[in-house]
C-alpha cells in the first residue's frame, strides 16, 4: 500500500436494504393500512351520530315526523333539530353582543352567584367557558407554551389560561409592588389531556409555541406520535 495514500478514519455508511416481506405479511400490512386509513372517518361519523342523538333526544320527534312524510326518518329529524338549536345559539350570541344583551347577561351572572349551592357550580362552569373563549380569541402562540417540567432539562407542553392574580404575584416574589410577570398554566397529562396540574409560571420561563390547541392536544394524547404539521421554533419569550 502506498505510504501517501490516506486511509479514511471511518467507512462510509452502507445503504440499508429493505427487508423482504412475505406474501401473507404484505397482505396483512395492506389490510392494516386500509383499516388505519378508514378508522378516523368511521370514528368521526360514529361520534357525530352519538352527539347528535344526545343533543336531540329531548325533542318530541313524533310531532315533526308527520310533516316530513316519507322523509321523516330519525336521522333527518335529528339533523333538523340540531340546525334549529345552532340557529337559536346564533341568535343568543348575536343578542349577547348588544348593549341590552350584555346588561341582561350581567344581571343573570349576579343572580346565579348569589344562589347557595349553585354558585360554586356556576362559577366553575363560567371559568371553563371563559377560558375556552379567551383561547379562541387570542393568538394560538400565546396560548400554547413550553416549560421545563417536572424538573430542569425536561420539557412539557402547557396551556396559558390567564394572567396570575396580582396579589399572588406579589406573594410569590415577596415584593408588594410586583404585580405582573406570571401566567397561569395548565399542564395536561398523556393520554388524557383533561387531567393535569396547574402552575404559576414566570413569563421568562415560558417558550411560546406556534401551535394551535388542536395540534397540541393531538401531540399530548398520542405521546408525540402525531407531530404538528409544521416545525416549531424554540425562542425564549
Amino acid at each position: 500500500m502506498s505510504a501517501n495514500k490516506k486511509i479514511p478514519k471511518t467507512l462510509p455508511p452502507r445503504p440499508r436494504r429493505s427487508p423482504k416481506i412475505g406474501l401473507f405479511a404484505s397482505i396483512r400490512n395492506k389490510i392494516l393500512l386500509g383499516i388505519l386509513l378508514i378508522l378516523p372517518f368511521i370514528a368521526t361519523v360514529w361520534i357525530f351520530k352519538f352527539l347528535l342523538s344526545i343533543t336531540t333526544s329531548w325533542f318530541p320527534k313524533e310531532k315533526l315526523a308527520p310533516y316530513l312524510g316519507h322523509w321523516g326518518n330519525d336521522f333527518l329529524i335529528q339533523l333538523l333539530v340540531l340546525i334549529t338549536i345552532l340557529f337559536i345559539f346564533f341568535l343568543l350570541g348575536t343578542f349577547a353582543s348588544t348593549w341590552l344583551g350584555g346588561k341582561l347577561k350581567g344581571l343573570l351572572d349576579w343572580i346565579f352567584k348569589k344562589i347557595p349551592f349553585i354558585q360554586p357550580i356556576y362559577s366553575f362552569a363560567k371559568q371553563v367557558c371563559d377560558w375556552v373563549a379567551n383561547t379562541q380569541s387570542n393568538t394560538m402562540g400565546e396560548s400554547v407554551v413550553l416549560i421545563e417540567y417536572p424538573r430542569k432539562g425536561l420539557y412539557a407542553i402547557g396551556f396559558v389560561t390567564s394572567r396570575t392574580q396580582p396579589s399572588l404575584v406579589s406573594t410569590i416574589t415577596g415584593d408588594p409592588d410586583e404585580r405582573e410577570g406570571f401566567a397561569n398554566v395548565f399542564i395536561p397529562t398523556t393520554p388524557n389531556p383533561t387531567s393535569g396540574v396547574y402552575l404559576m409560571v414566570p413569563d421568562s420561563e415560558m417558550i411560546p409555541l406556534d401551535l394551535d390547541v388542536t395540534e397540541a392536544v393531538n401531540l399530548i394524547m398520542s405521546a408525540g406520535a402525531v407531530p404538528p404539521t409544521k416545525d416549531q421554533p424554540r425562542e425564549n419569550a
